[in-house]
């Protein structure tokens, strides 16, 4: 019989999903020298290889194919998936009975779309959710284009990088300007061990926190709190807390001072005494203090008894009058005991208060009368 010189005109590839072993379908024309479709049976074998030199035959299956106008439909059957899994090219020889075996061709992404094992089951993969991803670089960012729903904790090692995505999606979304991790979108806590820094998408400058409707346009820092929880307090109302005792101190980084402004109401709670350790003054002169009232009339406006205890210097003033000019004269008064009765009394002093007591008006311990003395 002439040697026969043997043409693959057409190779398809077929992943059969639900086979196990895998198996595929190999379709093809063979022709001789001449060109010329052969009719006939044949011994043809068929091999795969890792590389299109290598000697040692990954599979091997010889079957014999009826050929009618040259055309021949072979089905490969007993192909271990870890053959795709294991090697990243896959070479496929045929060899027609003694013949020597024709041009190895490569097998084509169509091919490759049944190795995989367990895909046999990845219709059915979106009815139930995994109960373990546990693998080092196993998944890349285009795998992953739809929104992550989790039922219990994520934690990540290294770094969680917020890309643009559905807006309306589960989880970090980021927006085309700036970063936002919407606590909204189905994230009950954010933990870190570390510092949470946000930063917009080019990663050149700090992007708002938002807290509901807020924004912490500075540094939050919370080293030894325990955390800072926004939630609705005891009355029902909006409530900034520590959930461990502690202070809140307000400190201006490179500055003399710090600045705390409050365009509402303040309200302390009886019992929880407002401290200052410092200087306490309004920011403009025209503000108005009320101490018993929320309509202050003027500058400072009590309604109630107003208690003044005396410093303990020499003079012993209570309460300072002077005019609004340079190096105006002033008067002190004062409730003093001077153990023979309860002296209310004047001081007075030039520009550069050194004061002297002018006038006393006592109650005469002995007497029991009133007396006014001039000094």
């Amino acid at each position: 019989m002439n040697r026969l010189a043997l043409v693959v005109a057409l190779l398809l590839f077929h992943g059969v999903a639900y086979a196990f072993p895998s198996a595929m379908n190999v379709q093809g024309v063979l022709r001789n020298a001449a060109g010329e479709v052969v009719t006939g049976t044949y011994s043809v074998t068929f091999s795969l290889y890792a590389s299109p030199t290598s000697q040692t035959a990954l599979y091997r299956k010889t079957l014999t194919l009826t050929l009618t106008g040259g055309v021949f439909n072979a089905y490969l059957d007993g192909i271990q998936a870890s053959l795709f899994a294991d090697n990243p090219s896959v070479y496929l020889g045929i060899q027609v009975g003694t013949d020597p075996e024709l041009p190895r061709q490569p097998v084509t992404a169509v091919g490759y779309a049944f190795y995989a094992e367990r895909a046999h089951i990845a219709d059915n993969a979106n009815q139930g959710a995994a109960t373990d991803l546990n693998c080092v670089a196993c998944v890349s960012g285009p795998e992953l284009e739809s929104p992550l729903n989790l039922g219990g904790d994520l934690n990540v090692q290294g770094s969680v990088n917020a890309c643009l995505g559905n807006a309306t999606g589960c989880g970090v979304r980021v927006s085309t300007e700036t970063g936002l991790f919407d606590y909204n979108n189905g994230f009950s806590t954010l933990q870190t061990q570390g510092g949470l820094v946000v930063r917009n998408q080019n990663n050149t400058a700090f992007a708002p926190l938002m807290a509901g409707a807020t924004t912490v346009n500075g540094t939050l820092s919370l080293p030894s709190l325990g955390g800072l929880v926004f939630d609705t307090g005891w009355d029902g109302k909006p409530s900034l807390s520590f959930p461990v005792a502690s202070e809140l101190r307000l400190h201006a980084v490179g500055a003399s001072q710090a600045s705390f402004r409050i365009d509402g109401g303040i309200y302390i709670d009886e019992g929880s005494p407002l401290t200052v350790t410092g200087n306490a003054f309004l920011a403009t002169s025209t503000g108005k203090v009320g101490v018993g009232t929320t309509s202050p009339k003027n500058l400072l406006d009590v309604r109630g008894t107003l208690r003044l205890q005396r410093d303990g210097t020499a003079d012993g003033a209570n309460i300072l009058l002077r005019d609004n000019y340079p190096d105006a004269w002033g008067w002190k008064v004062s409730a003093m005991d001077r153990g023979n009765g309860i002296d209310l009394e004047l001081w007075g002093s030039d520009g550069s208060d050194n004061f002297a007591k002018w006038a006393a008006f006592s109650n005469q311990a002995t007497s029991g009368r009133p007396a006014l003395s001039v000094f």
